[in-house]
């Protein structure tokens, strides 16, 4: 059997760091160091399949992912309640040479798709993200992604599996059980890196637990960090939260090093280290070239020409400015057509959103009814108490032009982000052409 070189790589931290700390679990007050961990995931059986898709459980997932290096075995992790995809074994004796990793995508601009790595590759993911970063022995990660998503692999198993960054498990992001993490000063360190989506930084904010915390690195990733939440907890907490824009198809993308709030919608950061992003004519989207990049998607063809050769061309519209500086626009195919002018739902979300009293808001287009029109389109908002939907038509008309502004409300509170901190528009255009 070839030794994967992740595996390698994982044995040589244990030889470097055997003693330190690797992973603590809050919920059980267990914790196991890096020799502890080679040990448990030395005595695992050898593995029957050639492809292992473990759900995320803190230590039971991270033993998952040795146990798959070791034996050589694809490592196909999966996400809380995600149904496991058929796969057969000569579906994995078909892939192409030395895959060991393969990623769901979440479907939230269409069918899931399914990604393939090299070794190479993951490794390369996570020595961009901690050189990029700046993560750090003695600032432990805390916990409370899903380890089997994209970005909480990258952002978190990497890292510790293969730079020794102990990782604080909590298992869930509730305010109480975040604030009791942040309470322990950590020991000979500047403090904590906290990764997580906007979701969870809104609800923490909330519940007044950030101020005074032992945070020495906020991240978000995952969905748009408003300009609003960001200087909201910059004004009352002190804490620069910097923006990481990355995509499963090949690990991070760019990230936001700054020490003062973004003044400008959009706006996340210059390239990660040793990445190459350049804007691909003439649809206006954003091309990413690294060492990185998936092998490709599978089944083979899928995707074709957008992935692949060390090349990722994504769907998001952008610009990059003088500095590196990059800024989103739309994705290409959530652009909505009205009268032939081209709207962008992300501006008029953007507008919406800084309206008090509203909690969530989603943009999209609908068919029109007037075939001249070609389309229509439609703001679902979720609402306090303080808003309404004429105050909030009245508001946004001052700041957008007519054809901007929604001919459709809909008004629910059903509207929430999903796990993973985003909010499909393709999801709930689905969901309003239903009813």
């Amino acid at each position: 059997m070839i030794i994967s070189p992740l595996y390698e790589k994982w044995k040589q931290l244990v030889q470097e760091n055997s003693s330190g700390a690797a992973l603590t679990d809050v919920v059980t007050g267990r914790s196991w160091s890096f020799r502890e961990l080679d040990q448990e995931s030395d005595e695992l059986p050898a593995l029957d399949s050639p492809i292992v898709m473990p759900r995320n459980s803190g230590k039971e997932f991270i033993l998952a992912v040795l146990q798959a290096w070791r034996d050589g075995a694809v490592l196909c992790p999966l996400e809380g309640e995600a149904r496991s995809p058929k796969i057969e074994t000569d579906d994995v004796e078909s892939f192409p040479d030395a895959v060991c990793h393969m990623k769901l995508t979440s479907g939230s601009t269409g069918e899931p798709r399914k990604i393939l790595f090299r070794p190479e590759q993951l490794i390369c993911d996570a020595d961009r993200i901690v050189r990029t970063m700046s993560l750090r022995a003695d600032s432990p990660n805390i916990g409370v992604l899903s380890l089997a998503h994209s970005y909480g692999f990258s952002n978190l198993v990497l890292p510790l599996l293969l730079h020794g960054i102990p990782l604080i498990w909590l298992g869930n992001p509730l305010p109480g059980v975040v604030r009791k993490a942040l309470a322990s000063p950590v020991q000979n360190g500047p403090g904590y890196t906290l990764a997580a989506v906007p979701a969870m930084w809104r609800a923490w904010l909330n519940a007044g637990m950030l101020a005074g915390g032992s945070i020495h690195l906020a991240i978000s990733a995952g969905a748009p960090l408003t300009l609003s939440l960001e200087r909201e907890i910059w004004e009352t907490c002190g804490i620069k939260i910097h923006n990481f824009y990355g995509s499963s198809e090949c690990g991070g993308i760019a990230y936001d090093d700054t020490s003062q709030p973004r003044t400008r919608a959009g706006e996340v950061g210059r390239a990660m280290v040793d990445t190459h992003l350049s804007i691909h004519q003439p649809d206006g989207c954003l091309r990413v070239k690294s060492k990185a990049v998936a092998v490709g998607y599978w089944p083979p063809g899928k995707g074709a020409g957008k992935l692949g050769k060390g090349i990722f061309q994504t769907t998001d519209q952008g610009e990059i400015d003088e500095n590196g500086t990059v800024f989103l626009g739309d994705r290409m195919d959530d652009i909505i057509h009205v009268d032939g002018r081209k709207i962008s739902p992300g501006k008029v979300e953007t507008v919406i959103a800084a309206t008090k009293g509203v909690k969530h808001c989603v943009v999209f287009g609908i068919p029109s009814k007037n075939p001249e029109r070609n389309q229509e389109i439609v703001a679902c908002v979720n609402l306090d108490r303080s808003c309404n939907r004429d105050h909030l038509e009245r508001k946004i008309r001052n700041e957008l032009r007519p054809f901007e502004v929604p001919r459709r409300w809909w008004v629910t509170s059903e509207l929430q982000p999903d796990q993973r901190g985003k909010m499909s528009r393709t999801k709930w255009r689905r969901k309003f052409l239903d009813q």
